[in-house]
């Protein structure tokens, strides 16, 4: 797997803590999401992994990253947030857009893995402290965060046109 040095980093930090990582967009979450199950599935065998992700598109997103990796289809339950998704029998938790996490129903699918957590996010933080507390909390009051800095030109240069056209 080819992984860029601050992504690397990030997965190195996993073998020693579970939490929240924080990384721009763009930045290839997903594809550090994915990097550190495999480090956990060379680790040993009978290992359950889920990751939760808030839309179809991002969690097929996270089964090409997992497919690349390298990672079997049938060792991670991919999942958007519903009432009927139980993560109690996972010994590792993905959560893709870690922000949405101190919500009722994201917090109870989370709450139900007693394994590692990892959060991912690029904006987790909002004002209101109670929702950070619960962020915290969930996340083991932990937290591995990739600067801007660090992507050392990564990410394209681009401008950003917003339309505002009603007519769809």
């Amino acid at each position: 797997m080819n992984l860029r040095e601050y992504q690397q980093k990030a997965v190195e930090w996993a073998k020693t803590s579970d939490g929240l990582i924080i990384a721009p967009a763009g930045s290839g979450k997903t594809w550090i999401a994915a990097s550190i199950i495999k480090n956990y599935q060379n680790c040993g065998s009978g290992l359950r992994f889920g990751w939760l992700a808030p839309t179809r598109e991002t969690c097929q997103q996270a089964r090409t990253s997992l497919r690349v990796a390298g990672v079997p289809d049938e060792i991670v339950d991919v999942r958007c947030p519903h009432e009927s998704v139980d993560f109690t029998k996972k010994d590792m938790l993905i959560v893709d857009e870690a922000k949405h996490s101190a919500a009722a129903g994201w917090r109870r699918i989370i709450e139900s893995c007693n394994g590692l957590r990892y959060g991912f996010d690029a904006t987790p933080w909002s004002d209101d402290p109670e929702r950070n507390e619960i962020l915290r909390k969930l996340f083991r009051d932990t937290q591995f965060e990739i600067r801007r800095d660090e992507l050392a030109g990564v990410l394209a240069h681009a401008t950003v046109f917003m339309n505002d056209a009603t007519d769809l």
